[in-house]
């Protein structure tokens, strides 16, 4: 799981939704702002993706875990970042597999994008 030291507040959320640049993967997008400190991020689920919101929760915590992993990978990644959920996999037994690989493939991109 992501500690909450390294999410985003309410604020920085708005401003990388403002000014950042977005990445898409196959499941998960993710809207970004290169900076010089470490990855902080924050993850959304539309409601008129999950209308449940046990379901959003679920989602939305397997993002984090996700990116818990992910971050250890590809600590060279400096960005405030906010990972949107695109689309569910039929198994919920595999959202945190697929989760992680995707944000693999976008921490790489974000990592080798030029702002």
């Amino acid at each position: 799981m992501l500690p909450k030291q390294e999410r985003l507040n309410a604020r920085e959320v708005r401003e990388v939704l403002k000014h950042g640049r977005s990445v898409r993967g196959e499941w998960l997008s993710v809207k970004f702002i290169k900076t010089d400190t470490a990855l902080r991020a924050a993850a959304v689920v539309q409601k008129s993706l999950a209308r449940n919101a046990t379901t959003r929760n679920r989602l939305r915590r397997a993002v984090y875990q996700a990116l818990g992993i992910s971050s250890h990978s590809c600590a060279h990644t400096r960005a405030k970042s906010v990972f949107f959920v695109n689309k569910i996999p039929k198994d919920l037994h595999e959202l945190l597999p697929t989760f992680t690989s995707d944000t693999e493939t976008l921490l790489k991109k974000i990592s080798h994008t030029y702002v």
